[in-house]
């Protein structure tokens, strides 16, 4: 089957939203919900541009665009920025929302909320939109393999996101968050979770499963992304600087683009891993994957079922370079994308499936979910 091709850095102005249905910003990467008792969540702004988010139960201030009330009791937190609409949760200190599916949690995702889809239906792409509403949670990309909503093999819960890639090709399947450039998604210094349940593994060449990415620091075009995935089989972080060739919006759906690339004009300038030598991640099997990233320093670290995975910890750069050289791994600006799917830069010949499940972010380690 050939793909659309599809092209744009996956776009969505994120919502401010309790559990994960807005973009924010903050200002630094303290633990949500130092600043003030907290509160009963409150609706957020319909506004646009960038509303504020009070503290922990506090009030907020609108800075442009209409702000929602915020929750009662204690006193306002350290301003942050919003996407315009959606409801938003209580917030913490440093200005993001707060969200309650585990302690620190800013944003989360289950998959329970949106329309279960067939597998593949012509190449259409499908945006993750949560029944009873209008804007996308999450864009969808592919290339070779798109990303749809089952209720089976669950983890926990209805049901699940899931891909499938086409045997034989360079393959790409991604759901993506994405904020306005210089609006972060979340803090510089942070945690992620989600459950993963991979078919198999290719056994030579790399391979990610999420991206984080931003422009550079003080570029428009040029873009940093940290990427968790493998080399030959093997558990790794990898760091990439390329040129953006689009960013992605939801006004032009037929161009996206996740954190792989289809040209050679958008191919890496500086592609380097630190790869483990005996760790990978188990297949045919749910497993629990949680990272951190500090992008001011840069420190990287994994967990896999709650096991330190120190084969790949990353502290400051190095690693194994294909092209050019990183001896620092200089972090963007801001975190403006995520990428969550398959992405397989070489010749797939088995082809690949894999389901995800309880994705979260938080300003401390979050632990894994129970079923």
């Amino acid at each position: 089957m050939s793909p659309p091709r599809l092209h744009s850095m996956f776009a969505l102005v994120l919502l401010a939203t309790g559990c994960g249905d807005g973009a924010s910003s903050g200002t630094s990467p303290s633990v949500a919900g130092m600043s003030g008792a907290s509160g009963s969540a409150g609706a957020s702004g319909a506004g646009g541009g960038a509303s504020a988010a009070g503290g922990s139960g506090g009030s907020a201030a609108a800075t442009a665009g209409a702000a929602g009330t915020a929750a009662l009791g204690g006193a306002a937190g350290t301003t942050g920025t919003a996407g315009g609409g959606g409801a938003a949760g209580a917030s913490g200190g440093d200005g993001f929302p707060k969200a309650d599916c585990a302690p620190g949690a800013i944003f989360c995702d289950d998959f329970e909320q949106y329309l279960v889809q067939s597998a593949f239906d012509g190449n259409v792409l499908r945006d993750f939109i949560k029944i009873g509403e209008t804007t996308p949670t999450w864009l969808g990309y592919h290339d070779h393999g798109p990303p749809y909503v089952v209720a089976a093999n669950v983890f926990g819960g209805k049901q699940v996101y899931q891909l499938d890639t086409e045997t034989g090709h360079q393959v790409a399947a991604d759901i993506i968050k994405e904020s306005p450039d210089g609006v972060d998604l979340w803090p510089a210094a942070h945690y992620g979770r989600f459950m993963v349940s991979l078919k198999g593994l290719p056994a030579t060449g790399t391979f990610g499963i999420m991206t984080e990415s931003g422009l550079l620091p003080g570029s428009t075009t040029d873009t940093a992304q940290y990427t968790l995935g493998g080399v030959d089989g093997k558990l790794s972080f990898m760091y990439a600087e390329r040129v953006r060739p689009f960013k992605n919006d939801v006004s032009t759906p037929l161009k996206r683009l996740g954190g792989n690339w289809e040209s050679a004009a958008q191919a890496p300038t500086t592609l380097c891993s630190v790869a483990a030598t005996t760790q990978t991640i188990p297949i045919g099997k749910w497993v629990c994957v949680e990272w951190m990233i500090d992008r001011t320093k840069p420190e990287l670290h994994l967990w896999l079922d709650g096991v330190a995975q120190t084969e790949v910890d990353v502290s400051g750069g190095g690693g194994t370079c294909s092209a050019g050289t990183a001896p620092s791994w200089t972090g963007p600006a801001h975190f403006t994308e995520l990428d969550l799917g398959w992405e397989i830069n070489g010749s797939d010949a088995g082809g690949r499936g894999a389901q995800f499940d309880m994705f979260a972010i938080g300003t401390q380690r979050l632990g894994c979910p129970m079923p």
